[in-house]
């Protein structure tokens, strides 16, 4: 007797606490449900991290809500790194997939993955066949693949190139998060590049009313903000405030985030909003509204193989943008139009930002922010769901 189809989907995210992918991980959860209407789901996770994805989707999505079964698991310490972290992860995982063929999903989805977790997930698979397909996010590890090896062996093991690399499970398939992060994948390592799908990185945007041009769209006052959680690229954007605001005063460099690591409490006299703690949402919503225009300093060899969260930061609040150029942008920069300014030195990037505290292009402006509104979309769940689906389809094969 055939067994009906199971309608539960399983989501674990093995490594993020707190507010960490909460914004991602909320997103993909709305958009694998819209994918499957009739599903009902299990999402297992960090305490907190539960929580912070929980609200997200009860400000963007609430009905899923009603669909999804929490359960609190346990996540490896952060600071665990090699061969300890691996031997943690192969419990996790164990336990994990012990839970989940109890359950016998329809589709099991990891939300992000770390190489020793992969590493623990391929090497269990070659014991057991699951009778459900699997997909993997892999995030900004993937920019590790065309690193260096290390010099031992063992630790050569553990590196994510050298874990995608290892025979490949049929049930597992990846998923890169763009166009151009596949392309890049395929240059840097071809052979690795068919174990991959490529989705769209799933985006909630701020629900606005339509932008409607208006002569209150030319600012008195310029504000240039820098979006982010990381100092990646922090210290190019707080020397460029320096610099412009030694010819310019009508300006203001603005941190729409906060700073962590060792140079969280440095000084930058240049830049306000200055933190090295989390915004609460209200204030990170407030700051972003502020702003005329993003700036994006991050290293652009980066984003050859990342998504890029501060950039979809900046589309969700329409606002138009001076990048350095990156592989990630420009992709979208080229199927959006022109939503902002792409350039190819810091150098480039001050005499763009002083051209327009000097001359405002309202009109240009208008259009940018026009041409944001209406490409955002192609971030929304509802319209990445049907491409989900058929990720999901061709993994079955």
């Amino acid at each position: 007797m055939k067994r009906p189809p199971n309608n539960l989907i399983c989501f674990v995210e093995p490594q993020c606490q707190g507010f960490e992918h909460a914004h991602f991980n909320a997103a993909l959860m709305a958009t694998v449900l819209r994918a499957y209407p009739e599903a009902q789901a299990a999402f297992l996770g960090e305490r907190e991290h539960l929580e912070w994805v929980r609200r997200m989707l009860e400000r963007f999505d609430s009905p899923a809500l009603r669909r999804i079964e929490w359960r609190e698991s346990a996540i490896p310490l952060r600071e665990m790194e090699g061969w300890p972290r691996f031997r943690e992860e192969w419990g996790a995982v164990r336990a994990t997939l012990r839970y989940v063929a109890e359950r016998q999903p329809r589709l099991l989805v990891w939300t992000s993955v770390t190489s020793t977790g992969l590493l623990a997930l391929k090497l269990q698979l070659y014991l057991r066949r699951p009778g459900f397909p699997m997909l993997a996010v892999i995030h900004s590890i993937l920019a590790t693949i065309v690193n260096r090896l290390p010099r031992r062996p063992w630790q050569r093991l553990l590196c994510l190139r050298q874990v995608l690399q290892l025979p490949h499970p049929a049930s597992l398939r990846y998923i890169a998060l763009g166009d151009s992060i596949h392309r890049s994948l395929t240059e840097a390592q071809p052979v690795l590049a068919p174990q991959f799908e490529v989705l769209d990185h799933p985006y909630f945007h701020e629900d606005r009313p339509p932008y409607t041009p208006s002569e209150s769209d030319q600012p008195r006052l310029l504000r240039f903000g820098y979006f982010g959680a990381s100092p990646k690229g922090f210290g190019v954007f707080a020397r460029l405030a320096q610099e412009i605001l030694e010819q310019e005063t009508q300006v203001e460099f603005v941190l729409v985030g906060f700073l962590w690591g060792p140079d969280a409490r440095s000084e930058y006299p240049g830049v306000t909003g200055l933190s090295d703690k989390p915004l609460t949402p209200e204030e990170y919503r407030q700051r972003a509204a502020s702003l005329t225009y993003a700036i994006g300093t991050a290293d652009p060899t980066h984003y050859r193989l990342v998504a890029s969260a501060s950039f979809l930061d900046a589309l969700s609040y329409g606002k138009p943008g001076v990048y350095l150029r990156n592989a990630f942008v420009e992709d979208y920069f080229r199927k959006m139009g022109d939503i902002g300014y792409l350039c190819d030195s810091p150098e480039e990037m001050r005499a763009t930002i002083l051209s327009l505290i000097r001359e405002f292009p309202l009109e240009r402006y208008r259009k940018q922010r026009d041409n944001i509104r209406r490409g955002r979309e192609r971030f929304a769940p509802q319209l990445l769901a049907q491409q989900l689906r058929e990720i999901v389809d061709r993994s079955k094969r």
